[in-house]
């Protein structure tokens, strides 16, 4: 090896050991300035023949929350601008945030969620894909998120719950938890087992 590699090898190794080495890679957390994303999580069969296609969002910043009113930044369509979309997105993945029922005859239509934040459009496609049925099978808790058959045409509340089989269990819930669930049964109708819990 030569006088001249040596001294470039020891160049390259004390700029190297001069440098603080990276713990983790910058920019994979974003706490704000980033956009949100809809999401179509299914459509559930109504006894009356209609269908509720569900939907739910991810709100990509860890801290930011956003408030976009219903209209050109926040629209369902077609239809009337308000659906019941959320109007204020809360941090990260907020799944089953609402409904949006639709006649028997919907056939092969298309709704379409979209989203505007931060400059960046972000668009939710629901359709009737056989693949896309929520079911009983299907149903499962997820993060204070439950999908349900209970019917109602708007559904808004930060945390829906959502009876399969006219039952709900709470054993895994938190005192807070089982208040946001009371809440929730409330405003779907169930009082009765709101009151139980």
């Amino acid at each position: 090896m030569t006088l001249a590699a040596v001294a470039l090898a020891l160049t390259l190794v004390g700029d190297l050991t001069a440098q603080q080495l990276p713990t983790a890679i910058p920019q994979t957390k974003f706490v704000s300035g980033q956009n949100v994303v809809p999401y179509f999580e299914g459509w559930i069969r109504n006894a009356d023949g209609s269908f509720d296609l569900v939907f739910g969002y991810f709100n990509r910043n860890w801290q930011e929350e956003l408030a976009i009113a219903a209209g050109p930044d926040n629209i369902v369509e077609p239809g009337a601008p308000d659906r019941g979309q959320p109007t204020y997105f809360l941090p990260r993945r907020q799944g089953w945030v609402f409904r949006v029922r639709v006649p028997k005859d919907f056939g092969k239509q298309v709704l379409t969620w979209t989203v505007k934040a931060n400059g960046k459009t972000e668009k939710a496609y629901g359709e009737l894909l056989p693949v896309e049925e929520i079911t009983s099978a299907r149903l499962s808790p997820s993060r204070c998120n439950w999908v349900s058959t209970v019917s109602s045409s708007r559904q808004n509340c930060g945390c829906m719950v959502f009876i399969a089989s006219g039952r709900f269990s709470t054993r895994w819930a938190t005192p807070s938890w089982r208040e946001r669930v009371k809440q929730s049964m409330a405003i779907l109708g169930s009082e009765k087992g709101a009151r139980a819990m």
